[in-house]
């Protein structure tokens, strides 16, 4: 495998804090009174927690690898809804990096953030900066449920709930649709939630992510796509790729989909070709980019693309989808 993300490092402060970058100014809060709870950040979009927990990737059986930190951001437009369900996007990094710097380098939650998605973001730590694609727990059968399960009860902290204000999480609240994203090595953490992780994943997104375990996202896919249903209800794919390892993979899914019978749409020059309506539809969305491998999340804004062609509800109002049927990168951001 041939992988070229940054060699930036993560540098972590004495008291392990997490910075929002470009973020204007910060409020660091008093950690409310519970041991998982690391540090609490209210910030100009949100309010990110960091976490120490059990089932956190690692520590695993037979793994080197001890960091227990899985980042959760809450945007301050997120709501609860009324059904009392947690829409989440779970994100892994891929080699050499780590989640907080992830985090930040690929500006995840600002893309979050202006996608206006109704969703949580959860950033699970890794191998920390180094080149290996072990998911430790999150490999063995329930490991995401069981992680979801224990980011839900602690974000569900009530001295947190003073923190998160208008976006604080009821003890009634349950995990609802879910969405896995994956950069470079990332995939493989991702196929194995798919096939063992114990809860229904809506979609996944693969930015410049499929090196190999093809089959499993065929299978994926392949599980609700003769099955009539809402949004919601299928299993949507979406892959970047540009790498030559990647190139290879994700035209050989595209052969495994036409062997099935699973229809997609590809699109060879990114925003030129496939529509916001075209990769809303799609069960399938393959787009040749030309940013670089550690680019291709932000440099077109391709996480907040996806999530708003995604299953996610919005109760907020946005101009994406103006001019639906046209090119895909507009001139003018949404609003």
């Amino acid at each position: 495998m041939t992988f070229d993300p940054s060699r930036r490092r993560f540098l972590a402060g004495a008291a392990g804090l997490v910075l929002v970058a470009g973020a204007g100014t910060n409020v660091r809060a008093a950690s409310p009174r519970s041991k998982k709870i690391r540090d609490v950040e209210v910030g100009k979009r949100g309010v990110t927690v960091t976490m120490d927990l059990e089932t956190a990737p690692f520590p695993a059986k037979g793994a080197r690898y001890k960091d227990p930190t899985v980042i959760a951001f809450v945007p301050h437009h997120f709501r609860v809804t009324s059904e009392m369900r947690i829409d989440t996007l779970v994100h892994f990094h891929g080699y050499r990096d780590t989640a907080a710097e992830a985090m930040k380098r690929h500006q995840l939650r600002e893309q979050l953030f202006d996608s206006k998605q109704n969703a949580i973001m959860v950033f699970p730590q890794g191998p920390v900066n180094t080149e290996d694609m072990a998911g430790g727990k999150l490999d063995e059968p329930d490991g995401l449920v069981n992680l979801l399960t224990e980011v839900r009860e602690t974000l569900q902290t009530p001295s947190l709930q003073a923190r998160l204000d208008k976006s604080g999480i009821p003890g009634k609240a349950r995990i609802g649709k879910v969405i896995l994203s994956a950069h470079s090595g990332g995939f493989r953490v991702v196929s194995y939630c798919l096939e063992v992780g114990g809860f229904n994943v809506n979609e996944v997104y693969l930015f410049d992510a499929l090196y190999g375990r093809t089959g499993s996202f065929q299978n994926w896919v392949a599980a609700t796509y003769q099955t009539p249903g809402t949004m919601a209800e299928r299993h949507k794919l979406v892959s970047f790729y540009s790498g030559e390892t990647p190139t290879i993979e994700n035209k050989r899914l595209m052969w495994l989909f036409d062997k099935a019978g699973i229809e997609y749409v590809h699109e060879q020059i990114e925003g030129s070709e496939l529509s916001k309506r075209d990769i809303t539809k799609a069960r399938a969305v393959f787009v040749r980019t030309q940013s670089a491998h550690d680019r291709v999340l932000f440099s077109t804004n391709a996480l907040r693309d996806s999530l708003f062609a995604s299953c996610l509800d919005r109760h907020l109002k946005s101009d994406w989808f103006r001019n639906a049927d046209g090119p895909r990168l507009d001139p003018a951001p949404p609003r």
